[in-house]
């Protein structure tokens, strides 16, 4: 354990930092070392970073057990990668990924998430129910939304707009909302998250 988190950076100069998003599933960063060697490390979702280093099948299985394992203890696993960057742009794809290793990251499940299964668990063929609906009907009828894409966000704030509701969000999205002019209103810090569309 470090003492000061800024020791995680001791020796190194970023040269880019590529944040997190729901398409590439990680985030990267390239960055110097003291010889001037260019380097990338990049932290995201285990399938993505497995994926990216092309694992031979006994060790993607060695990695998938452990992320079962941490699974059966509601810890969920953030996988690491490294590469060298040999043509010295932050552009370029750089070397063979190396996989690094996997992270234990517990996830404490929300105050309300028992109440939100156990209705699930009974709604009698809802979704015999809604297979039938206008999309227009489905968003409008829906408590929320998860594991949403940008561009579906849009689409589900441009239509429910359509039908005179005020959209409010927090977030990344609502930035990216407000640069298409569909915002009605909304908050965004560095660390929200967004409880109606996420």
């Amino acid at each position: 354990m470090l003492s000061d988190p800024k020791e995680a950076r001791a020796g190194i100069n970023e040269i880019h930092f590529l944040p997190f998003n729901p398409v590439e599933k990680c985030t990267a960063i390239t960055f110097t070392d003291t010889s001037g060697n260019w380097h990338r490390i990049s932290k995201g979702a285990p399938e993505q970073i497995i994926e990216i280093c092309n694992l031979k099948e006994d060790v993607s299985k060695r990695a998938h057990s452990i992320i079962n394992k941490f699974a059966e203890r509601g810890i969920r696993s953030l996988a690491v990668a490294q590469h060298t960057v040999p043509e010295k742009t932050k552009e370029s794809p750089g070397g063979p990924w190396e996989f690094v290793g996997l992270l234990p990251l517990f996830d404490p499940p929300r105050h309300d998430s028992a109440e939100t299964i156990h209705r699930a668990l009974h709604l009698d063929h809802k979704d015999e129910v809604i297979a039938h609906l206008p999309v227009e009907e489905l968003i409008e009828t829906s408590d929320g939304f998860v594991g949403v894409f940008p561009e579906h966000k849009y689409e589900i704030v441009k239509k429910l707009q359509e039908r005179k509701h005020i959209c409010g969000m927090t977030g990344d999205v609502f930035m990216v909302l407000v640069g298409d002019g569909l915002e009605s209103f909304g908050f965004t810090t560095s660390f929200s998250t967004s409880r109606w569309i996420s």
